[in-house]
C-alpha cells in the first residue's frame, strides 16, 4: 500500500529535481557572469547590486536544496503518507519564509541608504524565523554536531546575560540585535561580508571545480600527478602531494575553507 500511495508523488518529486536544477544553473551562470572581469574592453555583466544579489543568490540556494530533498518525501518514506505530507508543509513554511525574509532584506537594506530605519517587532521576528529555517537545513544538510553548535551560539547571543563566569555579557535588545545582526546588518549578519565572499569569490571557484570533476578532470590531473612524479623515490606519497596541490588550484573547497 505504501509503494502505492507514493507513485502518484514521483513525478512531482522528479519536476521538483529539474526545476532545482534548472535554478541552480541559472544562479551559477550569472554568479558567475557576474564575477567576471572585463576582456579586451567588451561590456562586463555585472558587478550587481549587492542587496539584490545576495537575497537572491541565497533563496536560489535554498530553494535548489529544498527541491532537490524535499523534507516530506524524506521523512515520508519512514513515517508513512501523514508524516510525509507534513514534511511537505514543513519544507513550503521554509520556502515562504526564507521568500518573505529576502524581500525584506531588500527592501529594508535600501531604504536604511537613504533615510534612517527603526527596525520593528516584526523585523526581528522575521530574522528569527529564517535563522531557525538556515538551523533546520542546517541540521539535514551536515547532522546535528554542527546545528547544535550554530544553535548554542544564537541562544547565547540573546541570554549571554545569564551565562556564568566569563561567558557573562550583556545580551543586546531583543529587536535590535535579532534583527541586525541575524539578518540585516551589511557587514555581520548572514548576508553580511562573508556571503558577499562566498558569492562574489568561493562560489565561481565551487562551481568550477564541480565542472573539473564532472567532466572528469580529476582523474586526468592524478594520472599528470603520477607522471610527474614516476622517477622520485616516494611514490604515491609524492603523487598525492602534486595531485592535490593540481586540484587545489581548481577546485573552491580549499578556499572556502580559507
Amino acid at each position: 500500500m505504501s509503494d502505492q500511495a507514493a507513485q502518484p508523488r514521483a513525478p512531482f518529486l522528479r519536476y521538483a529535481e529539474y526545476l532545482a536544477l534548472l535554478i541552480g544553473g541559472v544562479t551559477a551562470v550569472i554568479c558567475i557572469l557576474n564575477a567576471a572581469p572585463g576582456f579586451f574592453g567588451l561590456p562586463t555583466f555585472g558587478p550587481l547590486d549587492s542587496k539584490q544579489l545576495k537575497p537572491a543568490v541565497f533563496f536560489a540556494c535554498i530553494l535548489v536544496y529544498v527541491l532537490s530533498v524535499p523534507f516530506g518525501a524524506r521523512i515520508g518514506e519512514k513515517s508513512g503518507p501523514i508524516a510525509g505530507w507534513a514534511g511537505y508543509f514543513v519544507d513550503v513554511a521554509v520556502i515562504a519564509v526564507t521568500a518573505v525574509a529576502c524581500w525584506q532584506y531588500y527592501v529594508i537594506t535600501t531604504t536604511i541608504d537613504d533615510a534612517i530605519y527603526f527596525f520593528s517587532p516584526q523585523d526581528a521576528w522575521i530574522a528569527t524565523a529564517v535563522t531557525i529555517c538556515v538551523l533546520f537545513l542546517c541540521w539535514r544538510a551536515w547532522g546535528l554536531p554542527l546545528t547544535i553548535v550554530a544553535g548554542v551560539s544564537a541562544l547565547y547571543f540573546f541570554t549571554s546575560d545569564h551565562w556564568p563566569g566569563f561567558a557573562q555579557r550583556s545580551a543586546p535588545e531583543f529587536v535590535e540585535g535579532a534583527a541586525l545582526h541575524l539578518w540585516f546588518d551589511l557587514g555581520l549578519g548572514m548576508l553580511g561580508s562573508i556571503a558577499s565572499i562566498m558569492i562574489l569569490v568561493v562560489f565561481v571557484f565551487i562551481v568550477f571545480g564541480q565542472l573539473l570533476e564532472g567532466t572528469g578532470a580529476g582523474i586526468s590531473l592524478i594520472r599528470v600527478a603520477f607522471h610527474l612524479t614516476r622517477r622520485l623515490r616516494g611514490g604515491p606519497a609524492h603523487a598525492a602531494i602534486v595531485s592535490s596541490g593540481l586540484f587545489g588550484t581548481m577546485s573552491g573547497n580549499a578556499l572556502a575553507n580559507v
